[in-house]
């Protein structure tokens, strides 16, 4: 998806809509993606991994943090230092976990 975006400049595009005021926001790729850093299986399928998001938002975020593995796979990667702290959110939405390391 970001990789699509960026092709397309839908990224500044979008970066031009947050910094007028917009509100952005989305689900799963869609919620990650404003992040600096991700945690996500689109870097090898089934397989959790850090990638770059747009930057918009400081820090790393990881969806579905309830499933298992997304949590253990943040922190290993905030102690390695691949990402900076963050938050998971679960697959309710209701469960926004701040993670640092």
């Amino acid at each position: 998806m970001l990789a699509v975006w960026r092709q397309c400049a839908l990224d500044r595009a979008l970066k031009e809509a947050w910094q007028a005021g917009k509100i952005l926001s989305g689900i799963s790729a869609g919620a990650i993606c404003w992040f600096e850093h991700a945690i996500s299986d689109s870097v090898v399928q089934g397989e959790l991994h850090p990638l770059n998001s747009l930057g918009f938002l400081s820090g790393t975020a990881s969806p579905h943090y309830d499933e298992p593995g997304r949590r253990e796979t943040f922190h290993c990667c905030l102690l390695s230092s691949e990402v900076s702290a963050g938050y998971g959110i679960d697959n309710s939405g209701l469960c926004i976990s701040k993670e640092q390391s």
